[in-house]
């Protein structure tokens, strides 16, 4: 596999192949699950419920999932247990399901989903021998968003939801094969056992708090994005293909942050890279607000993704590889994914119905706006890590 010039390892190869379809899955339920719940006569309200019970698993899978690996000791077998059991709950989506049983459904879904999206992350940390080349695998996850906006929207407008809920069935299952291939963990015996003894010291230092809470902000800020912006642009008079091709835009973006992150890491303090991501994700959300009626607005205004998603998530991933070592990294990319995303996207995902149905577009965005900032002013209270790391990774 390669990309400009970027050689690929076998296990890069199979590292890279799992993050594009777990994202391609992903994203498609994220994207798309708004919509097939309008299509069942849900309201707005309903919705941000509906996603933010989505969310709560987001909040604790992926540390309790962390937990859960460690007992089984093979974070490669957990991965695929987890996949599997996703997979199952995707088939549940074809039928009619009242309120409550869409909110099981979704969050036994998400669960796994998330639970399997975190240690996908740690499991790359203890398998990639050249740490600093984690962008260039994961930027097929964000190549796996590219190819679920164009093609679920190209679906969804000629064929139908439900031709689209058979095309997540599909890459679901293609994904319970992808992890059959991933590389085994690089620890024996003994050092899982070592690995699991220095799990239990793992401490929660200010540093790490602070970078949690930033996080937590800037998903909160996500919120009215994430649930209705194919919504907001439907609205607006443009098409379902329309609205895809302009957030794959944000993730053309996002892709090159992620390889361009590699000398940004190297040059600048992470307070600083956090501080610019929180500013442009704030003057992006009032962009999409207040100049949506534009297109060569909304357009421009996807390509702040790059600070949103792309670095916020390589300065973190950076940090937490300086910071922890082998037998803590699964428990912090755990907790980085559960109170940072999830929670965030909690809140953000319960404040978007009423803000969106309260106030409108614009006032809906300035509000997330104002979220964005207020994790700025914490990102500039973090200090450089000081290196905890895995000896063979560093």
């Amino acid at each position: 596999m390669e990309l400009r010039g970027f050689r690929y390892t076998g296990i890069e190869s199979r590292l890279a192949l799992n993050f594009f379809i777990m994202f391609l899955i992903d994203c498609l339920v994220g994207v798309y699950l708004p919509m097939i719940l309008k299509d069942r006569g849900f309201d707005s309200v309903d919705i941000g419920q509906l996603r933010a019970y989505g969310y709560a698993m987001v909040a604790f899978a992926p540390f309790l999932y962390a937990l859960l690996t460690e007992k089984i000791g093979n974070r490669r077998k957990a991965l695929q247990i987890g996949s599997f059991l996703s997979g199952i709950t995707v088939i549940g989506l074809l039928l009619d399901l009242n309120y409550m049983f869409f909110a099981v459904l979704i969050v036994t879904q998400s669960f796994f989903q998330q639970g399997t999206a975190a240690q996908l992350d740690a499991h790359s940390i203890n398998t990639m021998e050249d740490q600093k080349r984690y962008g260039a695998v994961r930027i097929w996850g964000s190549i796996g968003f590219v190819v679920t906006v164009i093609t679920g929207g190209f679906i969804s407008e000629n064929w139908g939801l439900h031709a689209l809920i058979y095309y997540m069935i599909a890459v679901q299952a293609c994904l319970i094969f992808a992890v059959l291939l991933l590389p085994q963990d690089k620890v024996s015996k003994d050092q899982a056992k070592e690995s699991k003894l220095i799990s239990h010291k793992f401490k929660l230092t200010p540093n790490f708090v602070l970078l949690l809470l930033v996080v937590f902000f800037i998903f909160i800020s996500q919120g009215v994005y994430n649930n209705f912006f194919m919504i907001y642009v439907t609205s607006l008079g443009f098409s379902e293909t329309t609205g895809g091709t302009i957030m794959s835009i944000g993730t053309v973006a996002e892709m090159v942050m992620l390889l361009g992150s590699i000398v940004l890491l190297s040059k600048f303090k992470t307070s600083h890279l956090l501080a610019i991501s929180c500013l442009l994700t704030a003057v992006r959300w009032l962009m999409q607000g207040w100049g949506g009626d534009s297109i060569a607005m909304l357009i421009i205004s996807q390509f702040g993704h790059a600070f949103t998603f792309a670095l916020l998530h390589a300065t973190v991933i950076h940090f937490i590889q300086k910071s922890f070592n082998e037998g803590t990294v699964g428990r912090a990319t755990g907790l980085y994914a559960s109170f940072g995303l999830g929670a965030g996207n909690i809140v953000g995902s319960l404040l978007s119905g009423y803000l969106w149905d309260s106030l409108g577009p614009q006032y809906a965005y300035t509000a997330c706006a104002i979220m964005a900032l207020i994790g700025m002013f914490l990102s500039l209270a973090i200090t450089s890590p000081k290196p905890q790391g895995v000896p063979a990774h560093a």
